[in-house]
C-alpha cells in the first residue's frame, strides 16, 4: 500500500530517505534496474539541497564494501563488471540466487558510487 513507518532520531535519516525514494520511485515510474533504484536510493539517503539541486554525498558508508571486494582473494567476492552490474535481474543483484549477502553489499556499494560518478560529471538530472 505504500505505507512507510519508522522510528528513529536525526542521525538516522538516511534510511528512511532511502527507503521513502524507492516508494516515490514505485509510485512515479513503477519498476526501474535494481542497480539505478539501489544506487540512487543510496545516493539519496545522504544528500543535501544545493540551490535546486539535490546533491547525494560523495563519500558513503558502503565504501568498505568496495575496498574489501577489491582486496579479497576468494571468489566468492568480486566487483562486477558494470555490463553485469546493470543487467542483473532483482533476484541477481539482490543475492536470491546465491545467497552470497557480501557480494549483495559490493553490489549495492558498486550501483551507489555509479551515481555518484554520473552526479559528479553532470550526466543525470536532479533538478526540480
Amino acid at each position: 500500500d505504500l505505507s512507510l513507518l519508522g522510528l528513529g532520531d536525526a542521525k538516522h535519516l538516511g534510511t528512511l530517505y532511502h527507503e521513502l525514494f524507492h516508494l516515490i520511485i514505485r509510485t512515479d515510474l513503477g519498476d526501474i534496474p535494481a542497480f539505478l533504484d539501489e544506487g540512487l536510493a543510496s545516493l539519496y539517503s545522504v544528500s543535501k539541497w544545493n540551490g535546486d539541486q539535490l546533491k547525494g554525498h560523495h563519500r558513503p558508508w558502503r565504501l568498505e564494501e568496495l575496498k574489501e571486494a577489491k582486496s579479497a582473494h576468494d571468489k566468492l567476492l568480486q566487483i562486477p563488471p558494470l555490463e553485469k552490474l546493470i543487467n542483473y535481474s532483482w533476484d541477481e543483484f539482490d543475492g536470491q540466487e546465491t545467497k552470497n549477502v557480501c557480494q549483495v553489499a559490493v553490489n549495492y556499494a558498486l550501483s551507489n558510487f555509479l551515481m555518484i560518478y554520473l552526479q559528479e560529471k553532470n550526466l543525470k538530472t536532479n533538478h526540480v
